[in-house]
């Protein structure tokens, strides 16, 4: 398989910004039919297989999750890096049973396989992610590493599609610009009164 020129740029640029910290994000568009996928997979082995960062990957939702953590299996092969989904228990029957099998021991926490945290590479759900993360807050027994790196395919499904269930995991939230960002709004308002 050969890249395609828009999967090794969209690599070199995400690869740049989460090692050089230019920014707390990055938003790449990837048109339908780009290699979505491939680009998320080859830029997680660069960050495991180089820089020893764990990657968690947010899919939109768990069929797709598995299908992607399945598909792109053969790639974390050659380098030899293990992934997995993070997954409930009380998902549909035929996920759960696969999923669970990934995990090294099959450590069933809070209804989730959480030793899936051993691997460098998980992928699940928005929503999956957060309850295991609020319900560790509360545990001591939970997750023990932080986030190091987030990768997210179809952001605007987590944000927008999913508005139901918004992200409302901030810390350290930076005020600095409220005032700023209040001036902007009220002058803009004025201009157009």
């Amino acid at each position: 398989m050969i890249p395609r020129k828009v999967q090794v740029l969209a690599i070199l640029r995400l690869i740049d910004d989460v090692l050089n910290g230019k920014s707390d994000g990055v938003i790449g568009e990837i048109k339908t039919g780009e290699g979505k996928s491939f680009i998320i997979s080859v830029v997680s082995i660069i960050l495991v297989k180089y820089f020893h960062k764990s990657v968690d990957i947010v899919i939109s939702n768990i069929q797709l999750a598995t299908r992607d953590q399945a598909d792109q299996l053969k790639y974390f092969k050659i380098f030899g890096i293990k992934t997995g989904v993070l997954i409930s228990k009380n998902s549909e029957p035929e996920l759960a049973d696969i999923c669970l099998t990934f995990a090294s021991d099959n450590k069933v926490e809070h209804q989730y396989n959480t030793d899936i945290f051993n691997f460098p590479v998980v992928y699940s759900t928005n929503h999956d992610f957060q309850f295991v993360y609020l319900f560790s807050i509360f545990s001591a027994n939970s997750r023990a590493s932080k986030f190091q790196v987030v990768l997210i395919d179809e952001v605007d499904n987590m944000l927008i599609d999913e508005s139901t269930t918004p992200s409302i995991l901030s810390i350290d939230i930076n005020y600095a610009y409220a005032e700023e960002i209040v001036k902007i709004v009220y002058s803009s308002y004025q201009v157009h009164n």
